[in-house]
């Protein structure tokens, strides 16, 4: 079996902050990657939470790109791994949406073989922050949810 490890450095970044575009390691978070560029000062100094709140409210993308050889794309399978992966979020290869994901931190296994191509792929997960998808799925609901009647 043969191994290829995505873990490493991924691009950050949101279509609300397009100014925004920095190296975001995985395993990792954007928040971390986000002050570590200097994007945000430290949340948990003095009342900076508050001036973060921004962070929350926006889809974040992280993406890059890796290369198969005609060896292992001739694999029966290729199962990309997945833990950790935060609540709503779409997994795209190579233009082509592979999976969504709306349960926080259930690890999974998926067969991209059928998305992938010998050379460079590259791949894309997009989180939706999980707060607003919870809104949008009420609203398609034939019966309100109480605690989005306070919020609204």
């Amino acid at each position: 079996m043969t191994r290829i490890n995505l873990n490493g450095d991924w691009l950050l970044t949101s279509k609300q902050k397009p100014e925004v575009e920095v190296t975001m390691p995985i395993p990792g978070d954007n928040y971390s990657a986000l002050l570590k560029a200097s994007v945000i000062d430290d949340p948990y100094w003095g009342c900076n939470e508050q001036e973060v709140q921004w962070v929350r409210e926006c889809e974040w993308q992280i993406h890059r790109d890796f290369e198969l050889t005609q060896q292992q794309l001739g694999s029966q399978q290729l199962l990309l791994c997945l833990s950790r992966l935060d609540t709503v979020a779409k997994l795209v290869i190579n233009g082509t949406e592979v999976d969504t994901f709306s349960n926080m931190f259930v690890a999974r296994r998926i067969d991209i073989k059928p998305y992938v191509q010998i050379g460079v792929n590259t791949i894309s997960i997009t989180f939706t922050p999980a707060h607003i998808e919870a809104k949008n799925r009420t609203v398609s609901l034939p019966f309100p949810i109480p605690s989005w009647l306070f919020s609204a």
